[in-house]
Protein backbone atom coordinates (compact mmCIF):
# COMPACT_ATOMS: atom_id res chain seq x y z
CA UNK A 1 0.00 0.00 0.00
CA UNK A 2 1.34 3.64 -0.94
CA UNK A 3 0.81 6.11 0.90
CA UNK A 4 -0.29 9.95 -0.32
CA UNK A 5 2.46 12.47 0.79
CA UNK A 6 0.54 15.79 1.43
CA UNK A 7 2.57 18.18 -0.21
CA UNK A 8 2.75 22.41 1.03
CA UNK A 9 0.39 23.64 -2.14
CA UNK A 10 -2.37 20.95 -0.39
CA UNK A 11 -1.85 22.06 3.22
CA UNK A 12 -2.24 25.64 2.32
CA UNK A 13 -5.36 24.96 0.71
CA UNK A 14 -6.77 22.61 3.17
CA UNK A 15 -5.86 25.79 5.84
CA UNK A 16 -7.32 28.54 2.68
CA UNK A 17 -10.74 26.23 3.44
CA UNK A 18 -11.39 25.91 6.96
CA UNK A 19 -10.21 29.32 7.47
CA UNK A 20 -13.01 30.49 5.03
CA UNK A 21 -15.55 27.88 7.15
CA UNK A 22 -14.40 29.73 10.29
CA UNK A 23 -15.22 33.05 8.62
CA UNK A 24 -18.50 31.96 7.21
CA UNK A 25 -19.50 31.33 11.07
CA UNK A 26 -17.76 34.09 12.69
CA UNK A 27 -19.76 36.28 10.13
CA UNK A 28 -23.27 34.62 11.17
CA UNK A 29 -25.52 36.89 13.32
CA UNK A 30 -28.81 34.78 13.80
CA UNK A 31 -28.97 31.36 11.90
CA UNK A 32 -26.95 28.67 10.53
CA UNK A 33 -28.31 25.93 9.27
CA UNK A 34 -25.76 22.61 8.05
CA UNK A 35 -27.01 19.27 6.63
CA UNK A 36 -24.46 16.87 6.29
CA UNK A 37 -24.08 13.01 6.35
CA UNK A 38 -23.38 10.55 9.41
CA UNK A 39 -19.93 11.81 10.20
CA UNK A 40 -20.89 15.05 11.29
CA UNK A 41 -21.47 14.36 14.31
CA UNK A 42 -17.47 13.10 14.99
CA UNK A 43 -16.44 15.94 13.36
CA UNK A 44 -18.64 18.60 15.15
CA UNK A 45 -16.68 17.01 18.54
CA UNK A 46 -13.28 15.91 17.88
CA UNK A 47 -12.15 18.84 15.45
CA UNK A 48 -11.17 21.33 17.67
CA UNK A 49 -11.41 24.71 15.73
CA UNK A 50 -14.60 23.37 14.41
CA UNK A 51 -15.96 22.69 17.36
CA UNK A 52 -14.90 25.77 19.06
CA UNK A 53 -16.92 27.41 16.55
CA UNK A 54 -20.09 25.74 16.70
CA UNK A 55 -19.58 26.89 21.66
CA UNK A 56 -18.97 30.47 20.06
CA UNK A 57 -22.29 30.43 17.90
CA UNK A 58 -24.19 29.47 20.64
CA UNK A 59 -23.15 31.75 23.14
CA UNK A 60 -23.43 34.75 20.75
CA UNK A 61 -27.10 33.39 20.78
CA UNK A 62 -26.97 32.48 16.76
CA UNK A 63 -29.71 29.50 15.90
CA UNK A 64 -27.53 26.43 15.11
CA UNK A 65 -29.76 23.22 13.53
CA UNK A 66 -27.73 20.64 11.40
CA UNK A 67 -29.50 17.44 9.63
CA UNK A 68 -27.40 14.59 9.63
CA UNK A 69 -27.24 10.27 9.53
CA UNK A 70 -27.52 9.69 13.19
CA UNK A 71 -25.97 5.86 13.77
CA UNK A 72 -25.51 3.50 16.79
CA UNK A 73 -21.82 4.37 15.68
CA UNK A 74 -21.68 8.22 16.04
CA UNK A 75 -24.12 8.22 19.06
CA UNK A 76 -22.07 9.28 22.15
CA UNK A 77 -21.48 11.89 19.63
CA UNK A 78 -24.91 12.93 18.75
CA UNK A 79 -25.79 13.84 21.88
CA UNK A 80 -22.70 16.11 22.41
CA UNK A 81 -23.80 17.71 19.05
CA UNK A 82 -27.43 18.46 20.71
CA UNK A 83 -25.60 20.53 23.23
CA UNK A 84 -24.28 22.61 20.64
CA UNK A 85 -27.24 22.86 17.69
CA UNK A 86 -30.65 21.54 17.37
CA UNK A 87 -30.22 18.07 15.55
CA UNK A 88 -32.97 16.15 13.40
CA UNK A 89 -32.39 12.73 11.83
CA UNK A 90 -32.62 11.54 7.75
CA UNK A 91 -31.97 8.11 6.76
CA UNK A 92 -28.79 7.83 4.61
CA UNK A 93 -28.84 11.53 3.39
CA UNK A 94 -26.09 12.68 1.01
CA UNK A 95 -24.00 15.44 1.16
CA UNK A 96 -22.51 18.34 2.51
CA UNK A 97 -23.52 21.90 2.96
CA UNK A 98 -23.88 24.84 5.18
CA UNK A 99 -25.55 28.23 4.83
CA UNK A 100 -26.24 31.54 6.52
CA UNK A 101 -28.00 34.26 6.12
CA UNK A 102 -26.09 35.54 3.01
CA UNK A 103 -23.24 32.76 2.64
CA UNK A 104 -23.20 29.09 1.08
CA UNK A 105 -20.35 26.31 1.61
CA UNK A 106 -20.70 22.91 0.35
CA UNK A 107 -17.49 20.65 1.09
CA UNK A 108 -17.21 17.80 -1.99
CA UNK A 109 -16.16 15.57 0.91
CA UNK A 110 -16.59 16.57 4.67
CA UNK A 111 -13.52 16.50 6.48
CA UNK A 112 -12.66 13.84 8.76
CA UNK A 113 -10.92 15.30 12.32
CA UNK A 114 -7.56 16.37 11.21
CA UNK A 115 -7.75 15.72 7.62
CA UNK A 116 -9.79 18.26 5.18
CA UNK A 117 -10.18 18.25 1.64
CA UNK A 118 -9.56 21.67 -0.42
CA UNK A 119 -12.48 20.89 -2.65
CA UNK A 120 -15.12 23.22 -1.87
CA UNK A 121 -18.20 24.89 -3.54
CA UNK A 122 -18.77 28.33 -2.07
CA UNK A 123 -21.36 31.47 -3.10
CA UNK A 124 -23.06 34.41 -1.64
CA UNK A 125 -25.46 35.22 -4.79
CA UNK A 126 -28.30 35.88 -3.52
CA UNK A 127 -30.78 33.02 -5.40
CA UNK A 128 -28.01 30.43 -5.04
CA UNK A 129 -28.60 30.89 -0.80
CA UNK A 130 -31.81 31.35 -1.57
CA UNK A 131 -32.27 27.94 -3.50
CA UNK A 132 -29.82 25.68 -1.11
CA UNK A 133 -31.78 27.58 2.18
CA UNK A 134 -35.21 26.08 0.31
CA UNK A 135 -33.19 22.67 0.03
CA UNK A 136 -32.70 22.79 3.98
CA UNK A 137 -36.20 23.61 4.81
CA UNK A 138 -37.27 20.97 2.87
CA UNK A 139 -34.89 18.42 4.30
CA UNK A 140 -35.50 19.63 7.84
CA UNK A 141 -39.38 19.26 7.37
CA UNK A 142 -38.71 15.36 6.58
CA UNK A 143 -36.27 15.03 8.60
CA UNK A 144 -37.31 13.42 13.07
CA UNK A 145 -36.01 14.99 16.15
CA UNK A 146 -32.70 13.34 17.05
CA UNK A 147 -34.40 12.64 20.81
CA UNK A 148 -36.63 9.87 18.84
CA UNK A 149 -34.18 8.27 16.84
CA UNK A 150 -31.81 8.22 19.78
CA UNK A 151 -34.29 6.63 22.26
CA UNK A 152 -34.84 4.25 19.00
CA UNK A 153 -31.69 2.94 18.72
CA UNK A 154 -30.85 2.76 22.95
CA UNK A 155 -34.28 0.95 23.19
CA UNK A 156 -33.28 -1.72 20.40
CA UNK A 157 -36.61 -0.22 18.45
CA UNK A 158 -36.63 -0.83 14.62
CA UNK A 159 -35.90 2.60 12.93
CA UNK A 160 -39.22 4.20 10.95
CA UNK A 161 -39.92 2.72 7.61
CA UNK A 162 -42.65 2.70 5.04
CA UNK A 163 -42.07 -0.50 2.50
CA UNK A 164 -44.19 -1.38 -0.20
CA UNK A 165 -44.92 -4.62 0.09
CA UNK A 166 -45.74 -6.63 -3.34
CA UNK A 167 -45.07 -10.60 -2.18
CA UNK A 168 -49.17 -12.00 -1.09
CA UNK A 169 -47.55 -14.51 0.76
CA UNK A 170 -45.09 -11.94 2.68
CA UNK A 171 -48.52 -9.55 3.06
CA UNK A 172 -50.54 -12.76 4.63
CA UNK A 173 -47.77 -13.51 6.56
CA UNK A 174 -47.16 -10.00 8.28
CA UNK A 175 -50.87 -9.73 8.66
CA UNK A 176 -50.92 -12.33 10.42
CA UNK A 177 -47.50 -11.85 12.70
CA UNK A 178 -48.44 -8.30 13.39
CA UNK A 179 -51.92 -9.68 15.20
CA UNK A 180 -50.10 -12.45 17.45
CA UNK A 181 -47.46 -10.02 18.36
CA UNK A 182 -50.01 -7.29 19.63
CA UNK A 183 -50.14 -6.40 23.24
CA UNK A 184 -52.54 -3.98 23.86
CA UNK A 185 -54.90 -3.04 20.92
CA UNK A 186 -56.20 -3.84 17.31
CA UNK A 187 -57.96 -2.00 14.88
CA UNK A 188 -58.90 -3.36 11.44
CA UNK A 189 -61.14 -1.88 9.00
CA UNK A 190 -62.49 -4.13 6.54
CA UNK A 191 -63.75 -2.77 3.32
CA UNK A 192 -65.98 -5.76 1.74
CA UNK A 193 -68.14 -8.73 3.04
CA UNK A 194 -66.27 -10.73 0.46
CA UNK A 195 -62.94 -9.59 2.05
CA UNK A 196 -64.43 -10.68 5.98
CA UNK A 197 -65.20 -14.26 4.57
CA UNK A 198 -61.36 -14.71 3.26
CA UNK A 199 -59.86 -13.69 6.31
CA UNK A 200 -62.22 -16.15 7.99
CA UNK A 201 -61.04 -19.01 5.93
CA UNK A 202 -57.16 -18.30 6.73
CA UNK A 203 -58.44 -17.86 10.65
CA UNK A 204 -58.01 -14.55 11.30
CA UNK A 205 -61.15 -14.27 12.91
CA UNK A 206 -60.07 -17.31 15.86
CA UNK A 207 -56.86 -15.70 15.92
CA UNK A 208 -58.56 -12.45 17.02
CA UNK A 209 -60.14 -14.28 19.23
CA UNK A 210 -57.05 -15.98 20.70
CA UNK A 211 -54.82 -12.75 21.29
CA UNK A 212 -57.91 -11.29 23.11
CA UNK A 213 -58.40 -14.54 25.26
CA UNK A 214 -54.96 -15.32 25.94
CA UNK A 215 -53.59 -11.47 26.47
CA UNK A 216 -56.32 -9.43 26.74
CA UNK A 217 -55.85 -7.52 23.88
CA UNK A 218 -58.18 -4.56 23.13
CA UNK A 219 -59.88 -5.12 19.68
CA UNK A 220 -62.35 -2.95 17.23
CA UNK A 221 -63.42 -3.71 14.34
CA UNK A 222 -64.78 -1.72 11.43
CA UNK A 223 -66.95 -4.23 9.08
CA UNK A 224 -69.81 -4.03 6.72
CA UNK A 225 -72.62 -5.89 8.46
CA UNK A 226 -75.88 -5.44 6.35
CA UNK A 227 -75.83 -9.07 5.04
CA UNK A 228 -76.78 -11.05 8.14
CA UNK A 229 -75.24 -14.17 7.57
CA UNK A 230 -71.74 -12.01 7.96
CA UNK A 231 -72.62 -10.38 10.85
CA UNK A 232 -73.44 -13.90 12.08
CA UNK A 233 -70.02 -15.48 11.32
CA UNK A 234 -68.08 -12.80 12.84
CA UNK A 235 -70.57 -13.26 16.14
CA UNK A 236 -70.32 -16.86 16.35
CA UNK A 237 -66.51 -16.50 16.62
CA UNK A 238 -66.01 -13.94 18.99
CA UNK A 239 -68.50 -14.55 20.71
CA UNK A 240 -67.56 -17.52 22.00
CA UNK A 241 -64.65 -15.69 23.87
CA UNK A 242 -64.37 -15.43 27.83
CA UNK A 243 -63.00 -12.18 26.98
CA UNK A 244 -65.63 -11.35 24.45
CA UNK A 245 -66.10 -7.94 26.18
CA UNK A 246 -62.56 -7.23 24.64
CA UNK A 247 -64.04 -7.40 21.05
CA UNK A 248 -66.24 -4.64 20.05
CA UNK A 249 -67.95 -4.93 16.47
CA UNK A 250 -69.59 -2.10 14.52
CA UNK A 251 -71.20 -1.92 10.98
CA UNK A 252 -69.74 0.41 8.25
CA UNK A 253 -70.90 1.24 5.27
CA UNK A 254 -69.83 -0.52 1.93
CA UNK A 255 -68.23 2.11 -0.23
CA UNK A 256 -67.08 1.19 -3.92
CA UNK A 257 -64.13 4.11 -3.25
CA UNK A 258 -62.62 2.26 0.09
CA UNK A 259 -60.95 -1.32 -1.48
CA UNK A 260 -58.45 -1.71 1.14
CA UNK A 261 -58.09 -3.18 4.64
CA UNK A 262 -55.98 -0.91 7.62
CA UNK A 263 -55.28 -2.84 10.20
CA UNK A 264 -53.24 -0.91 13.23
CA UNK A 265 -51.61 -2.71 16.46
CA UNK A 266 -50.49 -1.04 19.76
CA UNK A 267 -50.64 2.07 17.82
CA UNK A 268 -47.65 1.55 16.73
CA UNK A 269 -47.53 -0.36 13.78
CA UNK A 270 -49.96 -0.20 10.57
CA UNK A 271 -50.29 -1.99 7.51
CA UNK A 272 -52.47 -1.38 4.28
CA UNK A 273 -53.83 -4.23 2.03
CA UNK A 274 -55.32 -3.07 -1.54
CA UNK A 275 -57.33 -5.45 -2.49
CA UNK A 276 -56.75 -6.23 -6.66
CA UNK A 277 -59.64 -7.91 -7.39
CA UNK A 278 -62.47 -8.95 -4.47
CA UNK A 279 -64.23 -11.60 -6.31
CA UNK A 280 -61.83 -14.33 -5.96
CA UNK A 281 -62.15 -16.86 -3.40
CA UNK A 282 -58.74 -16.75 -1.25
CA UNK A 283 -56.93 -14.01 0.93
CA UNK A 284 -53.41 -14.21 -1.66
CA UNK A 285 -55.54 -14.35 -5.01
CA UNK A 286 -57.43 -11.45 -4.05
CA UNK A 287 -54.64 -9.54 -2.54
CA UNK A 288 -52.76 -6.24 -4.86
CA UNK A 289 -50.07 -4.62 -2.62
CA UNK A 290 -49.52 -3.75 0.92
CA UNK A 291 -47.97 -0.97 2.83
CA UNK A 292 -46.32 -1.28 6.08
CA UNK A 293 -45.00 1.39 8.36
CA UNK A 294 -44.01 1.76 12.38
CA UNK A 295 -43.38 5.42 11.89
CA UNK A 296 -45.23 7.46 13.80
CA UNK A 297 -46.54 10.32 12.00
CA UNK A 298 -48.05 7.08 9.22
CA UNK A 299 -48.88 4.99 12.02
CA UNK A 300 -51.07 7.93 13.91
CA UNK A 301 -52.81 9.27 10.63
CA UNK A 302 -54.62 5.62 10.15
CA UNK A 303 -55.60 6.04 13.75
CA UNK A 304 -57.13 9.00 13.22
CA UNK A 305 -59.16 7.74 9.89
CA UNK A 306 -60.04 4.91 12.24
CA UNK A 307 -61.07 6.61 15.05
CA UNK A 308 -63.26 8.78 12.81
CA UNK A 309 -65.06 6.45 11.13
CA UNK A 310 -65.50 4.74 14.84
CA UNK A 311 -67.20 7.83 16.25
CA UNK A 312 -69.07 8.10 12.98
CA UNK A 313 -70.60 4.90 13.19
CA UNK A 314 -71.60 5.80 16.92
CA UNK A 315 -73.48 9.03 16.15
CA UNK A 316 -75.13 6.65 12.79
CA UNK A 317 -76.71 4.25 15.60
CA UNK A 318 -77.74 7.09 17.65
CA UNK A 319 -79.69 8.78 14.63
CA UNK A 320 -80.96 5.51 13.84
CA UNK A 321 -81.86 5.55 17.60
CA UNK A 322 -83.51 8.69 17.55
CA UNK A 323 -85.62 7.87 14.20
CA UNK A 324 -86.44 4.78 15.52
CA UNK A 325 -88.17 5.94 19.10
CA UNK A 326 -89.98 8.72 16.52
CA UNK A 327 -91.74 6.33 14.49
CA UNK A 328 -92.71 4.28 17.86
CA UNK A 329 -93.99 7.37 18.86
CA UNK A 330 -95.82 8.49 16.24
CA UNK A 331 -97.33 5.09 15.86
CA UNK A 332 -97.91 5.06 19.77
CA UNK A 333 -99.33 8.66 19.98
CA UNK A 334 -101.84 8.10 16.48
CA UNK A 335 -103.31 4.72 18.35
CA UNK A 336 -103.25 7.08 21.75
CA UNK A 337 -105.24 9.91 20.11
CA UNK A 338 -107.70 7.29 17.82
CA UNK A 339 -108.84 5.04 20.55
CA UNK A 340 -110.34 8.21 22.53
CA UNK A 341 -111.81 9.82 19.83
CA UNK A 342 -113.70 7.46 18.14
CA UNK A 343 -115.88 6.50 21.64
CA UNK A 344 -116.52 10.37 22.04
CA UNK A 345 -117.30 11.37 18.43
CA UNK A 346 -119.28 8.07 18.30
CA UNK A 347 -121.16 8.28 21.65
CA UNK A 348 -121.76 11.65 21.38
CA UNK A 349 -123.71 11.48 18.17
CA UNK A 350 -125.91 9.17 20.08
CA UNK A 351 -126.43 11.17 22.78
CA UNK A 352 -127.47 14.02 20.37
CA UNK A 353 -130.24 11.72 18.96
CA UNK A 354 -131.86 11.21 22.14
CA UNK A 355 -134.33 12.29 24.23
CA UNK A 356 -135.99 12.14 27.16
CA UNK A 357 -134.33 12.01 31.01
CA UNK A 358 -130.33 12.30 30.89
CA UNK A 359 -130.42 9.89 34.19
CA UNK A 360 -130.72 6.80 31.86
CA UNK A 361 -127.54 7.69 29.49
CA UNK A 362 -125.32 8.14 32.38
CA UNK A 363 -123.20 4.92 31.54
CA UNK A 364 -122.60 6.71 27.86
CA UNK A 365 -121.77 9.96 29.72
CA UNK A 366 -119.36 8.04 31.47
CA UNK A 367 -117.74 6.93 28.41
CA UNK A 368 -117.74 9.59 27.17
CA UNK A 369 -115.76 11.12 30.10
CA UNK A 370 -113.36 8.89 30.62
CA UNK A 371 -112.13 9.14 26.76
CA UNK A 372 -112.17 12.79 27.23
CA UNK A 373 -109.69 12.66 30.36
CA UNK A 374 -107.74 10.19 28.65
CA UNK A 375 -106.96 12.00 25.60
CA UNK A 376 -106.74 15.06 28.15
CA UNK A 377 -103.62 13.38 29.85
CA UNK A 378 -101.89 12.61 26.84
CA UNK A 379 -102.24 16.02 25.77
CA UNK A 380 -100.72 17.04 29.50
CA UNK A 381 -98.06 14.40 28.59
CA UNK A 382 -96.99 15.89 25.33
CA UNK A 383 -96.96 19.11 26.80
CA UNK A 384 -95.25 18.77 29.72
CA UNK A 385 -92.37 17.03 27.12
CA UNK A 386 -92.08 20.31 25.32
CA UNK A 387 -91.81 22.79 28.37
CA UNK A 388 -88.81 20.02 29.70
CA UNK A 389 -87.06 20.27 26.63
CA UNK A 390 -87.31 23.52 26.31
CA UNK A 391 -86.37 23.83 30.28
CA UNK A 392 -89.62 25.58 30.75
CA UNK A 393 -91.16 23.73 33.03
CA UNK A 394 -92.21 25.58 36.45
CA UNK A 395 -92.90 24.17 39.77
CA UNK A 396 -95.15 26.09 42.44
CA UNK A 397 -93.90 25.18 45.60
CA UNK A 398 -96.17 25.12 48.56
CA UNK A 399 -97.26 23.22 51.81
CA UNK A 400 -99.49 19.97 51.90
CA UNK A 401 -100.25 16.64 53.72
CA UNK A 402 -98.69 13.91 51.21
CA UNK A 403 -101.41 11.92 53.37
CA UNK A 404 -104.03 13.55 50.96
CA UNK A 405 -102.58 13.54 48.05
CA UNK A 406 -101.83 9.68 48.12
CA UNK A 407 -105.73 8.90 49.38
CA UNK A 408 -106.82 10.76 46.79
CA UNK A 409 -104.69 9.30 44.00
CA UNK A 410 -106.30 5.95 45.62
CA UNK A 411 -109.74 6.94 45.49
CA UNK A 412 -109.52 7.88 42.00
CA UNK A 413 -108.58 4.68 40.72
CA UNK A 414 -110.60 2.72 43.05
CA UNK A 415 -113.66 4.64 41.76
CA UNK A 416 -113.22 4.22 38.17
CA UNK A 417 -115.14 1.52 36.24
CA UNK A 418 -112.05 -0.37 35.20
CA UNK A 419 -111.17 -1.30 39.10
CA UNK A 420 -114.50 -2.67 39.42
CA UNK A 421 -114.50 -6.44 38.98
CA UNK A 422 -110.62 -6.84 39.39
CA UNK A 423 -109.06 -8.68 41.66
CA UNK A 424 -106.85 -5.95 42.99
CA UNK A 425 -105.82 -4.87 46.65
CA UNK A 426 -104.73 -1.49 47.70
CA UNK A 427 -102.44 -1.79 50.39
CA UNK A 428 -101.80 1.41 52.30
CA UNK A 429 -101.08 2.63 55.45
CA UNK A 430 -101.96 6.66 56.60
CA UNK A 431 -99.62 8.93 58.13
CA UNK A 432 -99.31 12.74 57.84
CA UNK A 433 -96.38 13.71 56.48
CA UNK A 434 -95.90 17.53 55.65
CA UNK A 435 -94.27 18.11 52.49
CA UNK A 436 -93.65 21.03 50.65
CA UNK A 437 -93.03 21.06 47.06
CA UNK A 438 -95.18 21.44 43.79
CA UNK A 439 -98.86 19.58 44.85
CA UNK A 440 -99.96 19.25 41.55
CA UNK A 441 -96.73 17.63 39.80
CA UNK A 442 -96.15 15.51 43.14
CA UNK A 443 -99.77 13.91 42.37
CA UNK A 444 -98.73 13.59 38.81
CA UNK A 445 -95.96 11.19 39.69
CA UNK A 446 -97.91 9.32 42.27
CA UNK A 447 -100.74 9.04 40.12
CA UNK A 448 -98.23 7.70 37.10
CA UNK A 449 -96.73 5.25 39.44
CA UNK A 450 -100.06 3.20 40.88
CA UNK A 451 -101.89 3.87 37.50
CA UNK A 452 -98.56 2.01 36.31
CA UNK A 453 -98.84 -0.40 38.97
CA UNK A 454 -102.91 -1.26 38.06
CA UNK A 455 -102.06 -1.40 34.73
CA UNK A 456 -100.21 -4.60 34.79
CA UNK A 457 -101.70 -6.28 37.67
CA UNK A 458 -105.73 -5.84 36.40
CA UNK A 459 -105.59 -8.73 34.31
CA UNK A 460 -104.15 -11.62 37.11
CA UNK A 461 -104.97 -9.36 39.92
CA UNK A 462 -102.66 -9.53 42.79
CA UNK A 463 -101.80 -6.37 45.51
CA UNK A 464 -100.56 -3.29 44.73
CA UNK A 465 -98.81 -1.53 48.11
CA UNK A 466 -97.98 2.09 48.71
CA UNK A 467 -95.23 2.77 51.52
CA UNK A 468 -94.31 6.42 52.76
CA UNK A 469 -91.30 6.56 55.27
CA UNK A 470 -88.70 8.97 56.88
CA UNK A 471 -84.99 8.47 56.64
CA UNK A 472 -82.41 10.10 57.70
CA UNK A 473 -79.78 11.32 54.98
CA UNK A 474 -75.94 10.38 55.02
CA UNK A 475 -73.95 13.35 55.49
CA UNK A 476 -70.31 13.74 54.16
CA UNK A 477 -67.46 13.56 55.25
CA UNK A 478 -67.39 16.72 56.98
CA UNK A 479 -70.37 16.41 58.80
CA UNK A 480 -72.59 18.22 56.32
CA UNK A 481 -75.91 16.82 55.84
CA UNK A 482 -76.22 14.34 59.14
CA UNK A 483 -79.29 15.71 60.78
CA UNK A 484 -81.05 16.03 57.03
CA UNK A 485 -84.46 14.12 56.26
CA UNK A 486 -85.99 12.59 53.30
CA UNK A 487 -89.46 11.50 52.56
CA UNK A 488 -89.42 8.18 50.39
CA UNK A 489 -92.32 6.80 48.55
CA UNK A 490 -92.52 3.15 47.33
CA UNK A 491 -95.20 1.42 44.97
CA UNK A 492 -94.99 -2.42 44.77
CA UNK A 493 -97.24 -4.53 42.96
CA UNK A 494 -97.23 -8.07 42.12
CA UNK A 495 -97.59 -7.44 38.27
CA UNK A 496 -95.95 -8.94 35.31
CA UNK A 497 -92.88 -6.82 36.26
CA UNK A 498 -90.84 -4.68 33.78
CA UNK A 499 -89.71 -5.98 30.69
CA UNK A 500 -85.66 -6.63 30.76
CA UNK A 501 -85.92 -5.05 26.85
CA UNK A 502 -86.81 -1.81 28.45
CA UNK A 503 -85.22 -1.80 32.13
CA UNK A 504 -81.92 -0.14 30.86
CA UNK A 505 -84.04 2.84 29.59
CA UNK A 506 -86.76 2.73 32.13
CA UNK A 507 -86.77 6.45 32.80
CA UNK A 508 -85.95 7.70 28.76
CA UNK A 509 -88.29 8.91 26.23
CA UNK A 510 -91.31 6.60 24.43
CA UNK A 511 -90.00 3.61 26.64
CA UNK A 512 -92.67 1.38 27.47
CA UNK A 513 -93.99 -2.04 26.29
CA UNK A 514 -97.51 -1.63 27.00
CA UNK A 515 -100.29 -1.72 24.30
CA UNK A 516 -101.61 1.57 25.81
CA UNK A 517 -99.65 4.62 26.87
CA UNK A 518 -96.97 7.07 25.05
CA UNK A 519 -93.70 6.07 27.29
CA UNK A 520 -93.48 9.39 28.24
CA UNK A 521 -94.86 9.21 31.88
CA UNK A 522 -91.97 7.86 33.64
CA UNK A 523 -89.63 10.09 31.74
CA UNK A 524 -91.88 13.26 32.91
CA UNK A 525 -91.72 11.59 36.70
CA UNK A 526 -88.24 11.29 36.56
CA UNK A 527 -87.60 15.19 35.35
CA UNK A 528 -89.75 16.67 38.34
CA UNK A 529 -88.48 14.43 41.04
CA UNK A 530 -84.96 15.45 40.37
CA UNK A 531 -85.97 19.20 39.65
CA UNK A 532 -87.26 18.70 43.55
CA UNK A 533 -83.68 17.79 44.63
CA UNK A 534 -84.78 13.61 44.82
CA UNK A 535 -84.26 10.63 43.08
CA UNK A 536 -86.58 7.57 41.52
CA UNK A 537 -85.45 4.44 40.77
CA UNK A 538 -87.41 1.31 39.60
CA UNK A 539 -86.67 -2.42 39.67
CA UNK A 540 -88.05 -5.85 39.29
CA UNK A 541 -89.32 -7.77 42.50
CA UNK A 542 -86.62 -11.03 43.09
CA UNK A 543 -87.66 -13.45 43.30
CA UNK A 544 -91.45 -12.36 43.78
CA UNK A 545 -93.42 -11.09 40.90
CA UNK A 546 -94.14 -7.68 40.15
CA UNK A 547 -92.04 -4.91 40.17
CA UNK A 548 -91.24 -1.49 42.76
CA UNK A 549 -90.86 1.80 42.11
CA UNK A 550 -89.68 4.08 44.52
CA UNK A 551 -88.65 7.98 44.64
CA UNK A 552 -87.38 10.43 47.63
CA UNK A 553 -88.00 14.12 48.06
CA UNK A 554 -85.94 15.98 50.49
CA UNK A 555 -87.65 17.50 53.86
CA UNK A 556 -86.71 21.17 54.97
CA UNK A 557 -85.50 21.45 58.08
CA UNK A 558 -86.69 24.71 58.12
CA UNK A 559 -90.10 26.40 59.09
CA UNK A 560 -92.23 25.98 55.74
CA UNK A 561 -93.65 29.34 54.05
CA UNK A 562 -97.05 29.20 52.89
CA UNK A 563 -96.37 31.69 50.00
CA UNK A 564 -96.12 30.10 46.48
CA UNK A 565 -92.73 29.97 45.00
CA UNK A 566 -91.65 29.67 41.78
CA UNK A 567 -88.27 27.86 40.19
CA UNK A 568 -87.33 26.59 37.13
CA UNK A 569 -87.16 23.01 36.19
CA UNK A 570 -83.20 22.44 35.54
CA UNK A 571 -83.62 19.63 32.55
CA UNK A 572 -80.60 16.48 33.01
CA UNK A 573 -78.96 14.94 31.29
Amino acid sequence: MVKKEKNDNDDKKEKNVVAALLEILSRSKSNVDICADFRAPSVSIEVEPYNKALAVLRNRGVRLRQITDITKDNLSFAKELMKLAEVRHLDGVKGNFMTSEKEYLAPVFLFQKENVTSQVIYSNVKEVVEQQKYLFETLWTKAIPAEQIIQELEEGIKPSVLEIIRNPIEIQNIFINLIKSSTKEIMIMIPTTNTIHRQADIGILQLLKKVATDNHVNIRILAPLNDYSVEQEIQNVLSCSSHSSLIQLRNIETSSATKSTIMITDRKKSLVTEINDDSKDTFIDALGFATYSNSRSTVLSYVSIFESFWLQTKMYRKVKETERMQKEFIDIAAHELRNPIQPILSLSQLLLSKTGNIEQYNELLDTVSRNAKRLNRLTEDLLDLTKIESQSLQLHIERFNLNHVILNVLDDIVLTTQFNGTKVQILYQPQDIFLEADKERIIQVISNLINNAFKFTKTDGGTISVNVEKEKTEGNDYGEGDNNQEVVISVKDTGTGIDPEILSRLFTRFATKSDTGTGLGLFISKRIVEAHGGKIWGENNSPEKGATFTFSLPLSKEKPSQATKTCELIQCC
